[in-house]
């Protein structure tokens, strides 16, 4: 009997030790940022600079999910995704829509390290499409990289943009 309830209690616990959570890391499929309550969001992007710092950015409104998407704001974690601070932000005029947003995290060292983020807007009035490269550093100190526009009477914009880096060199925080 004494065999049998030993036997039992080794059970529980493996049982019990499988079901507790582990520490949750954001290198799984999706990063994940709660929402703001009364926020529509699109166009969500990240990258992760060379000491682990992940980027998050995103366009939303404060309308409606198919409302002009007039802001657009990049988060960041420093603590491997589990909390997020706002980094930098902006909006269009009231005229204006963000089409598309994306992010680049460039650079090895602190000296070199840039946050490239490029968006697109349209002035829906004038029909004027914009095109805007910014780069900034750690602190979110920026300069200005590209602007692009032209008069189109249909609206459209830039449909979507995207960067990409010929880095090569592999990250000591990458996934495991």
């Amino acid at each position: 009997m004494k065999k049998h309830l030993h036997f039992l209690r080794i059970i529980c616990t493996i049982a019990l030790m499988t079901a507790l959570p582990s520490a949750s890391f954001a290198w799984g499929p999706d990063v994940i940022v709660n929402p703001v309550a009364g926020r529509y969001y699109s166009a969500a992007k990240v990258s992760v600079a060379y000491d682990g710092t992940i980027y998050y950015g995103r366009l939303y409104s404060e309308v409606s999910a198919s409302g002009q998407m007039r802001y657009f704001e990049v988060l960041k974690s420093v603590d491997n995704g589990l909390t997020f601070t706002f980094f930098i932000g902006s909006s269009t005029s009231v005229s204006s829509k963000y089409i598309d947003l994306d992010i680049l995290a460039v650079g090895n060292d602190a000296a070199t390290f840039r946050l490239f983020v490029a968006r697109t807007h349209v002035d829906t009035v004038s029909g004027q499409s914009m095109f805007n490269v910014w780069n900034y550093d750690a602190a979110g100190n920026f300069a200005f990289v590209l602007n692009e526009s032209y008069t189109n009477t249909t609206e459209r914009g830039w449909g979507s943009i995207s960067m990409a880096s010929d880095y090569r060199e592999k990250s000591t925080n990458s996934s495991p």
